[in-house]
């Protein structure tokens, strides 16, 4: 994926130790240092929501074409607000990260 080097010296290399994370894949590139609003409809993504807010409201976000393979490129995203709907959706706001390299 190629990278503008402000963006590469500001994120720092990818992230070196093993993370354990609910990953999303995202169509677009979300920009270094900036938020992005999400809508989570489907169980799954509910979950992972769910689970990053009891944790320390991370997640990964896959931004390779291929999706889910390893050596794919993300970046870790923090949640900075969210709102559950009645029906269980999410609306969530996050502020992007660090990158990261998937592995097996």
């Amino acid at each position: 994926m190629p990278s503008s080097g402000s963006d590469a010296e500001a994120a720092g290399p990818p992230l070196a130790a093993p993370l354990c994370r609910s990953v999303f894949y995202y169509n677009q590139i979300p920009e270094l240092h900036t938020t992005v609003g999400l809508h989570f409809f489907e169980p799954r993504y509910r979950l992972m929501v769910s689970r990053a807010l009891q944790g320390d409201g991370r997640f990964g976000i896959v931004l390779d074409a291929r999706g889910f393979v390893p050596g794919a490129h993300g970046r870790v995203v923090n949640i900075v607000f969210h709102r559950q709907r009645p029906d269980g959706c999410y609306d969530v706001v996050v502020s992007v990260g660090g990158s990261f390299v998937t592995s097996e």
